[in-house]
């Protein structure tokens, strides 16, 4: 009897510990109107230990509400303008019309951090194992694809998930409150669903949902699915179906992934097709014939692949799609025009479909939190990676066939391995001090960070503890954990506790180290003596860490021994001198480092050999290297100069680089250029971010058969946020400019000078709104001035923004006879050569046009043009349309023995691309009507930049 009554406990509690969340929902898809008309049934099993008086919902629908959401913050952090542009009938929203609890009509609230989720406070507590069913009628308004990718496109053709309401997941006893943030990463418990969706007649619905019947009826179809456990369901309507279906190990396999075709590769493909016909077909082009690729043949060796290291799918059904091809592509691999790619199609078209599997498969079959434990399936998926191109293409290059050409064969990169992009990618953000550690959550990462490195850096740790441990353990492990996380068969059971257990080596290494640091400051090895036919070795740790190293060494070019040695403190290690030419530490760059040159010592006398390298390369640590770069310039006064950079740069950053520019000037006939020395040092984790050591020096021509040089040593402070998504920046400069110019008629008028300069910059931008503030103190003998410029941006309404400039510039002593060193009130006076001028000392004609947001800033030459005792100018702006904005200055110029004068100006700016390439066309200022004056054309001013650096601002600004 005691047996019978323990087992119905038993089977009690069991019932109570496996109880699902089911949800029914019923939408009706009214596309015409962007519209989802839904009644949804949801039963909540309280499974936690905790008693509930409130539930949370995830409505994510609403993350595109208002662009002051949690998603609309997010996209503006990065940039993204056409959210922060768009109207309210592009961004969709939920409309809640009923929520009935048991029968009783139920209020609800929104949080007030997160409008995404659904706050119900219940009637009665909700105790373990209790259940309540909600039945919720509502609309969703579905957004426009262009601000995520999910929504409904151009086509009327529709692409979402996360659609529909969800009980948010507990976690240690706490509801998670967590926002939609474009990551796809919503975390619910494994439930029950079951949908039954109308949609109208001339649209194909794609989905991996198990069918149970498909009704055509006059004007519409409905589709009704089996029940089913799952975490989530991406729902595709479109009218031109170009998904093509397989049938793999009893999987129903939907893809789209043949139709793939980038526009720029069509046009790129015809270009060279075209000039390639043309002279004779002697560029080595690819073919890309779509229906050359035996996509069956590859899709099934993926699928074994996949199934072998991960198990069998537990669905009947998998989409594997272009649309999430785009939003999580090979970066580098597929930004390469197919038909010039160094790998062929059929290569391309096998990575790309394995990547996106294996992210279809866990993601649709693992229960984790996401935003917490991201880095779990991430590793996982860029592990398998490294291993089936070590498993079916072990020969296969870095740059593929071009590793070949004779131009590139002798180059480093032309040697590395394909699975070396992964840490290479890693070396080239890290060296620049913006990379996060692996257990930095999904959502306090930078984009760089969290679509690349973070996923690459983990995936080279397990690939580093399949070498230490072995790689049937971490096989075994990874296979274990999708079993025990399979939505199926669900025990919760994390990838740590599975390593542990399995390993007979302790591993506290990495899970309390490696994921939890940016990155190792250095590992070195030196010989520090030799006797007895033996050498000694000391490896240092530059980095209090316990991490196995593994040591390599070398003979005749060949690897012959390795082993592995933990240590935190220097380490002496011995071998026989006749047996190794070389030892090298971390060879395989597993581990990253800030410099592997000292990675690498000899057992016999060695003088590295010296090379010089065309354009840029990686570093050799068997090698001396000095990069040569030829380079053209451009100024109106020395013409076209063609020349040579000779620098040190790689594309992994070092502390200290320098370089050399040499150029001819074809209109002096002399030669000119410049050369800087740079040292950075980065703090981790510290709000001094870096702190910059920089001394340059030019000289080239400022008017015609007159040159100057200019000596700029530096010192430079950047403060940032340890959130390195915070886009708050801090900058304190220290320069001394020295000015010396070829004598001339007017030396009194233009001298030789000094100045000491100290500049504070605070900076705060997104795409929403934009905040800065900077004090500029300039010393030299005969003046000393100050200035202070405040600006501000903020869009206030849907696709309105205004902006507001303040600049107050006062002489605390000026001695000068001229207005070379003045206040300018239209155009800048550069003197201490801040800017890329392309006609410095133009007054008239097109050069002389180019305006620059300096000082004054008013558009309109008005006059005073100068002042020497002190000037406050007011620039301000507004939308009208789109990127069309009108525009205002208003300045007071004070010059000494002179009565204070106001001056203005108005007209339009066309904001084609802000701070790259804007134009100014001005209407009315203080000159009068503008419009009627004849030389009207030479009254539009334009502001373009050419600086590579500021240029690769607009590109990498969301990304890092």
């Amino acid at each position: 009897m005691r047996l019978y009554v323990l087992l119905l406990v038993l089977l009690y509690s069991f019932q109570l510990i496996s109880q699902e969340n089911k949800y029914k929902i019923n939408a009706e898809f009214d596309i015409e109107n962007k519209k989802i008309l839904i009644n949804q049934s949801l039963i909540f099993f309280n499974n936690s230990n905790k008693k509930l008086d409130y539930i949370i919902l995830n409505d994510w629908s609403n993350s595109y509400s208002s662009s002051k959401s949690n998603l609309g913050k997010r996209l503006s952090e990065e940039y993204s303008l056409s959210f922060q542009r768009s109207t309210k009938k592009q961004r969709g929203f939920t409309i809640i019309n009923k929520i009935y609890i048991d029968g009783q009509n139920f209020d609800y609230t929104r949080l007030d951090e997160n409008i995404d989720l659904i706050k119900i406070k219940l009637s009665k507590t909700l105790n373990k194992g209790d259940s309540i069913t909600l039945n919720i009628n509502y609309e969703v308004i579905i957004p426009d694809d262009s601000f995520t990718g999910y929504g409904i496109n151009k086509s009327n053709d529709i692409n979402i998930r996360d659609w529909y309401f969800t009980f948010s997941k507990i976690e240690n006893e706490k509801w998670i409150k967590e926002s939609n943030l474009d990551l796809n990463d919503l975390s619910i418990d494994p439930s029950y669903f079951e949908f039954n969706l109308t949609y109208p007649k001339p649209y194909s619905l794609i989905s991996d949902l198990d069918k149970l019947k498909i009704t055509e009826n006059l004007d519409s179809k409905e589709f009704v699915s089996r029940p089913e456990i799952r975490k989530n369901s991406n729902i595709i309507l479109t009218k031109n179906n170009n998904f093509k279906k397989y049938t793999f190990n009893k999987i129903n396999l939907y893809t789209d992934f043949e139709v793939f075709q980038e526009k720029q590769d069509s046009i790129i493909n015809q270009t060279l097709s075209y000039i390639d016909n043309k002279i004779g077909n002697k560029i080595p082009l690819n073919d890309v014939n779509k229906n050359n690729i035996k996509t069956d043949s590859l899709i099934n060796k993926v699928i074994n692949y996949t199934e072998k290291k991960l198990g069998n799918y537990k669905f009947e059904n998998i989409v594997i799609s272009n649309h999430n091809r785009n939003r999580r592509p090979i970066y580098g691999l597929n930004n390469i025009p197919k038909i010039i790619s160094p790998f062929d199609q059929s290569f391309l078209f096998e990575f790309n479909f394995l990547k996106e599997f294996l992210h279809t498969y866990l993601n649709e079959s693992i229960s984790i939190h996401n935003r917490k434990n991201y880095w779990e399936l991430e590793g996982i998926i860029i592990y398998l990676l490294i291993d089936y191109v070590n498993t079916y293409y072990p020969d296969l290059k870095l740059i593929g066939k071009y590793s070949q050409i004779k131009l590139l064969k002798n180059r480093n990169y032309a040697n590395y391995d394909f699975n070396e992009q992964y840490r290479l990618f890693e070396n080239i953000i890290s060296s620049r001090n913006i990379n996060q550690s692996i257990s930095t959550t999904l959502d306090s990462l930078t984009r760089v960070n969290q679509k690349i490195i973070n996923p690459y850096k983990m995936g080279l740790g397990l690939k580093m503890l399949s070498e230490y441990l072995s790689n049937e353990t971490i096989d075994k492990s990874i296979k274990e954990y999708v079993t025990n996380n399979n939505l199926k068969k669900y025990n919760k059971t994390s990838l740590k506790n599975i390593l542990e257990l399995k390993s007979s080596k302790k591993l506290d290494w990495f899970f309390n180290d490696f994921l939890n640091r940016k990155s190792f400051k250095d590992f070195a090895i030196t010989k520090i003596k030799e006797s007895d036919y033996k050498s000694y070795f000391k490896v240092t740790n530059k980095y209090n860490s316990n991490i196995p190293l593994k040591i390599s060494l070398i003979k005749n070019d060949s690897i012959v021994k390795e082993n592995w040695i933990s240590f935190k403190k220097d380490s002496i290690v011995s071998y026989k001198t006749e047996d190794f030419d070389f030892i090298e530490i971390n060879k395989n760059k597993l581990i990253n480092e800030k410099n592997y040159k000292n990675n690498l010592a000899s057992f016999k006398k060695f003088n590295k050999p010296f090379k010089l390298i065309l354009f840029n390369d990686f570093e050799d640590v068997y090698k001396n290297q000095l990069n040569y770069i030829p380079l053209f310039g451009y100024n109106l006064y020395d013409g076209l100069m063609p020349g040579v950079s000779l620098t040190n740069i790689t594309p992994i950053r070092k502390p200290f680089n320098y370089k050399i520019k040499p150029l001819y000037s074809s209109k002096t006939k002399k030669i000119l250029g410049s050369f800087n020395l740079k040292y950075i040092k980065y703090n981790e984790n510290k709000k001094l971010f870096s702190t910059q050591y920089f001394i340059s020096g030019s000289t080239f021509h400022y008017k015609e058969n007159l040159s100057y040089t200019s000596f700029f040593p530096s010192l430079t402070f950047t403060f940032r946020k340890p959130d390195l998504r915070s886009n708050f920046r801090q900058l304190i400069s220290f320069r001394y400019v020295s000015i010396y110019r070829e004598e001339n008629n007017e030396q009194a008028k233009y001298p030789n000078y000094n100045i000491f300069n100290a500049k504070y910059i605070l900076t705060n931008s997104n795409a929403g709104k934009g905040f800065s503030i900077s004090n500029d103190l300039q010393i030299n003998k005969s003046f000393i001035k100050n200035s202070f410029t405040m600006m501000f941006r903020n869009y206030y309404k849907d696709n309105r923004q205004y902006n507001l400039r303040l600049f107050i510039g006062k002489f605390l002593q000026n001695s000068t006879n001229d207005d070379y060193f003045s206040f300018s009130t239209y155009k800048a006076r550069d003197y201490m050569f801040n800017y890329n001028l392309l006609g410095r000392s133009e007054t008239t004609g097109f050069y002389s046009q180019q305006f620059v947001n300096s000082e004054g800033a008013l558009k309109s030459k008005v006059l005073p043009a100068y002042s020497n005792d002190w000037i406050i100018s007011l620039n301000s702006g507004i939308t009208m349309w789109q990127w069309v904005e009108a525009y205002y200055d208003l300045a007071i110029i004070k010059n000494k023995n002179n009565k204070a004068q106001t001056v203005y100006d108005s007209g339009i700016r066309l904001n084609i691309l802000t701070d790259y390439f804007e134009l100014y066309f001005p209407f009315y200022s203080s000159l009068g009507n503008e419009l009627k004056h004849s030389n009207y054309s030479e009254k539009i001013r334009f502001k373009i930049s050419f600086d590579p650096n500021t240029l690769s601002g607009l590109f990498t600004r969301r990304w890092f």
